[in-house]
């Protein structure tokens, strides 16, 4: 059974974006959080963080994560940002985050948000994108081996976007991006399964954010999902 929610950044997401933006602007490193189990841990954190300051240059930074939520509390933050201040720049932070989480939680917080900023920008092109995936299952329910097989791969096609981020329009790197997110979804929908039974039931909270800012006369992107109800945040800014 598949159940959608309406999503809002959050709070501590509202706080994170407000805090990191700024330092952006300091040069401040790239963070990323790796994929891990994170069992016990009510309010794990996701990070893709691009900071691009070099000329001519492109940047890509991602973040996946696999959490499970054994706890009474669930307030996972997933969250992209992606800073330019350069010239024929192109910089992209991705941000996908998995929660499994035990059913009738007495607080159910997730945060999902993107910012994408361009600051003394000429033609550059700069996107920030977040996907949450938030499953209600139990303390037995887990990814089966095919799906977490299927889950490296599809972490690998986006990693190789890296690599093309220069080769490919604004819309074709979005579209390439919201496709492999989808599978992604469609992998955890699928390959839940109980300990010592078969596919498990599961409810799907699936949120999405994405905050572009694209050089002018530039076509705009949003996204999409499915069967699902999902928050889109989309802002355009022009660079001279």
């Amino acid at each position: 059974m598949t159940s959608s929610l309406r999503a809002r950044p959050g709070r501590f997401v509202v706080s994170l974006l407000a805090v990191l933006i700024p330092l952006s602007a300091l040069g401040m490193p790239a963070a990323h959080a790796d994929e891990g189990s994170n069992s016990g841990n009510t309010d794990p954190v996701n990070l893709a963080y691009a900071v691009n300051q070099t000329d001519g240059s492109s940047i890509f930074e991602l973040a996946f994560q696999i959490v499970h939520i054994t706890g009474d509390t669930v307030d996972p933050t997933n969250a992209a940002i992606a800073f330019s201040s350069c010239t024929g720049c192109r910089t992209v932070a991705v941000a996908i985050q998995i929660v499994i989480y035990d059913d009738n939680p007495s607080t159910f917080t997730p945060g999902n948000g993107a910012a994408a900023v361009n600051s003394a920008c000429e033609s550059c092109i700069t996107i920030a994108d977040a996907y949450q995936f938030v499953f209600a299952g139990g303390p037995d329910v887990h990814l089966s081996n095919d799906g977490r097989r299927q889950l490296k791969v599809l972490k690998r096609q986006l990693a190789d976007l890296g690599d093309q981020v220069a080769a490919l329009s604004p819309d074709e790197l979005q579209a390439r991006i919201d496709a492999i997110a989808q599978q992604i979804l469609q992998v955890v929908s699928t390959e839940l399964v109980a300990r010592g039974q078969g596919h498990a039931d599961t409810r799907a909270t699936t949120t999405t954010s994405v905050n572009n800012t694209l050089p002018t006369n530039a076509p705009t992107s949003s996204t999409s999902t499915p069967d699902s109800t999902s928050t889109t945040a989309l802002t355009t800014s022009t660079t001279a």
